[in-house]
């Protein structure tokens, strides 16, 4: 019989490459699922690794519905739509920057100040009542990185936080 001990660090960026492939339908990316029940902790480097991952590599502005518009703008010119552009680029790009910051706030930064796991453990066995129960109550409880559930601080905090950033931009 033999027995190999690995770090919890190499076993970690293991699952996050495999977590980096996932997407949801094909396309959108599902980078916070984790599979895996009993997961290895990731350490500070590996949840912002995570949360600039998702950031860069995940949609960030819906390019077939500008192109429609940009193209729809050339074709038939409509006075004062000039302003309305302008407003609309305006809400997007706030939306966008809440967005993002959202996401790295709640995922890489107060993750790794709080010592919580940033992933959903998803459940795949048990009723459709006990999955929905799981599902919500991941937004109020956290798997810290020592395996007990905590409250979820990072979450709330992060979210608080983008739309104080957001209000300030």
């Amino acid at each position: 019989m033999e027995v190999t001990v690995r770090p919890t660090d190499l076993i970690a960026a293991e699952q996050i490459r495999a977590e980096e492939k996932q997407r949801l339908a094909g396309r959108d990316p599902n980078f916070y699922t984790s599979y895996i029940h009993d997961a290895a902790p990731l350490n500070w480097k590996q949840k912002f690794s995570l949360g600039g991952t998702e950031r860069f590599r995940s949609r960030c502005l819906p390019r077939r519905r500008l192109r429609r518009r940009h193209r729809n703008r050339r074709r038939t010119p409509i006075p004062g739509t000039g302003k309305v552009l302008r407003d609309i680029a305006s809400v997007m790009r706030q939306r966008l920057s809440t967005g993002r910051s959202s996401d790295f706030l709640t995922n890489a930064l107060f993750p790794a100040l709080f010592h919580q796991d940033p992933r959903y453990y998803y459940r795949g066995s048990g009723s459709f009542k006990s999955r929905l129960l799981h599902a919500v109550s991941s937004v109020f409880a956290a798997r810290s990185d020592t395996g007990r559930t905590v409250p979820n601080s990072s979450y709330l905090l992060g979210d608080l936080s983008a739309a104080a950033l957001s209000t300030l931009y």
